[in-house]
């Protein structure tokens, strides 16, 4: 891939040609497809070595083989992490810029970004895969789900509904392509569980960025200082709560 429009040396070439391995400037390891028999023998001196990661930490630990590696493999970082050597403002398909202020662009209701805020008749979905957590999200929408009314879509939990995703030719499924889930978010729903899989830092993912597409509002649960991806007012931090009942009594209240 010819990368030289976007890239200001003129002089960028990704591939994939393990072929052209001794002579890389620098060499990419994506933390879930990278085992240790796909890791060079020979290194060259001028080398860098980039570990790319956009899962969680604890997701991670069990995944690569670290102690199998010297601790000085890596030259640099690419992740999630604000502290990274290269962070990205693309992350699962989304693309962000953070602002000091969202404004609004009318006070028309009917017509907000696009949405109908009016005619949403349903309070809070969460569409998930992953169905236990080293944080227990499930166990705290399971005790929100108590005392307000949650739509959860998915394999988790009692009375869930199903949310088949989009899918190839080759039968393999399309993450990023909008589902009849996504369209009934935007249409019937005010506000998005976007809880995360575990508690560390910056660890933002698509959970946040699709309620913000959709044109909800975002019910985070996270390790990240989240002030430093949206402005205030933007997002509910359900942290901020000291029970999942006080949750519910606010997003009854914000309805």
């Amino acid at each position: 891939m010819d990368l030289n429009e976007q890239c200001p040396s003129h002089n960028c070439r990704l591939s994939t040609d393990r072929r052209l391995l001794n002579e890389s400037d620098a060499v990419i390891f994506h933390f879930w497809n990278d085992k240790l028999d796909r890791i060079p023998t020979y290194r060259s001196p001028h080398q860098y070595y980039v570990y790319l990661n956009f899962e969680s930490a604890i997701r991670s630990r069990n995944h690569f083989p670290w102690r199998k590696i010297p601790h000085d493999f890596f030259n640099l970082t690419a992740t999630y992490r604000l502290d990274s050597d290269f962070f990205g403002k693309m992350f699962y398909g989304f693309q962000f810029e953070r602002l000091e202020s969202i404004q609004p662009t009318s006070d028309d209701l009917t017509n907000y970004y696009g949405v109908n805020i009016t005619a949403k008749t349903k309070l809070a979905a969460w569409f998930v895969s992953n169905c236990q957590t080293s944080i227990n999200r499930e166990g705290y929408v399971r005790e929100l789900g108590r005392h307000i009314p949650v739509d959860v879509f998915g394999n988790c939990l009692e009375n869930h509904k199903s949310c088949p995703r989009k899918k190839d030719a080759n039968n393999q499924p399309l993450y990023y392509v909008r589902t009849e889930c996504d369209e009934a978010l935007e249409r019937d729903y005010l506000f998005y569980l976007s809880f995360e899989n575990s508690f560390c830092p910056d660890y933002v993912t698509e959970k946040f960025y699709r309620a913000v597409e959709m044109g909800t509002v975002p019910v985070v649960f996270g390790g990240a200082n989240y002030s430093l991806f949206a402005p205030p007012h933007s997002f509910i931090n359900a942290r901020d709560f000291q029970t999942p009942k006080l949750l519910a009594e606010y997003l009854v209240k914000l309805s």
